[in-house]
């Protein structure tokens, strides 16, 4: 194309192009001529390469609209504007326009993050999930809909989900991240099964690594100080967890009349265990000896106030987490241990295992399909001299 054609494109289509001088503009020096709606117009720029680019394009749209186009001039810049962003990232014209209609339509027909939540609870509420799994589920729902929850579930992207999990992981173990990461996939999931939204961004983050560490269990020195300090009204729920490893979740459900000294039995209900199967767990004699003093013949195990007792006792016994402790408990004591996860379960695992040599016995008391967990978690982490001494914890005798 020569410069007499470049400055003047699309003659031959009936939408003539022309660029030249604006000598009396104060702004511009070059001037771009063309007729839409039948009307003569005008644009202006500041170098001539720019117009005469602009003509080009120009030009372009004549060809791919037709002269008897209604578009605006400002429709017509748009367009040429846009397509050169989206040829940067491989996507054409229909294609966006495609997208942005079927965008604003599934918008239309979306829901808010917080209503979404709300259903997916109910739903799981409806169908008779325990307490705990809606407990769960409601903590880390609420966490992204603190962050997310007026916003339409239609328009959350890979990239909001991925900030929010990674922000999760300065205060949360990776493996409760890849929690909090299961339960909007969950969530997401209905989205897609009750129309609001085509895909699922969280499926596309991936899982945090999780390094799995030992398995902790505490000592034998321990376990005596802690059912020592505890308060009487929850040294039960203690020593259940310790000497039959009971789940916390589970304890706080049981009653008193689910447990039978005659047979020497703790009844865990289907309805309250985590596995949704009744089981029977073994008392050992030393567990009957720290429960039977205290034993109701119905109700809660678990009193009223368990959570601050709970706390209250580990506090005296030396555990805490760093971050929770104020200046005047750090003050106190330098030897703060943090709390193990599932310490007194684990611990029941452990010492058992030592103690009795069969895995297949542990994982019925446990409420395990087989022994395989008990080999991978629970193997060699104990002496079975410091699990006799273990299975010996007794309470003081009483005063007289």
């Amino acid at each position: 194309m020569g410069a007499e054609d470049a400055r003047t494109t699309g003659a031959r289509l009936g939408t003539k192009v022309k660029v030249s001088r604006w000598k009396s503009h104060p702004n511009y020096r070059w001037r771009v001529s063309y007729i839409e709606g039948g009307k003569y117009r005008q644009k202006g720029f500041k170098t001539e390469k720019l117009a005469v680019e602009w003509a080009k394009k120009r030009g372009q749209e004549s060809v791919e609209f037709g002269s008897s186009t209604n578009l605006t001039v400002a429709e017509r810049s748009a367009v040429i504007d846009s397509r050169e962003k989206l040829e940067r990232i491989g996507l054409s014209l229909p294609e966006a326009i495609d997208f942005a209609v079927r965008y604003h339509e599934r918008s239309a027909t979306s829901t808010s993050v917080k209503n979404l939540i709300a259903e997916v609870l109910q739903t799981r509420a409806n169908v008779g999930l325990s307490d705990s799994h809606l407990d769960g589920l409601t903590k880390r729902l609420g966490r992204f809909e603190k962050m997310f929850g007026n916003e339409s579930v239609a328009h959350i992207e890979k990239s909001q989900v991925e900030k929010w999990l990674h922000g999760l992981a300065k205060d949360f173990h990776p493996r409760t991240v890849n929690h909090h990461r299961t339960a909007l996939v969950l969530a997401l999931n209905e989205a897609i099964e009750w129309g609001y939204i085509d895909k699922n961004p969280a499926l596309r983050v991936k899982p945090m690594k999780v390094v799995e560490a030992d398995t902790e269990v505490l000592t034998v020195a321990q376990a005596i100080d802690l059912l020592e300090k505890a308060d009487q009204a929850i040294r039960p729920a203690f020593a259940i967890g310790l000497f039959a490893g009971i789940r916390d979740a589970e304890i706080k459900k049981l009653d008193w009349s689910d447990i039978d000294f005659e047979t020497c039995t703790i009844h865990v209900r289907g309805i309250n265990a985590k596995s949704a199967k009744n089981r029977h767990v073994e008392m050992s004699d030393n567990l009957r000896k720290w429960i039977q003093p205290l034993a109701k013949k119905s109700g809660p195990v678990w009193p009223r106030n368990g959570r601050a007792l709970h706390d209250q006792a580990k506090l005296k016994s030396g555990f805490s987490n760093p971050e929770t402790l104020s200046k005047k408990q750090k003050e106190e004591r330098d030897d703060w241990q943090r709390w193990p996860n599932n310490g007194l379960r684990h611990s029941y695992a452990s010492y058992h295992l030592a103690f009795h040599q069969d895995a297949a016995r542990l994982a019925l008391n446990m409420g395990h399909q087989d022994a395989s967990q008990i080999f991978a978690h629970y193997r060699a982490l104990v002496t079975q001299k410091a699990a006799v001494s273990y299975w010996g914890i007794l309470p003081a005798p009483a005063s007289s």
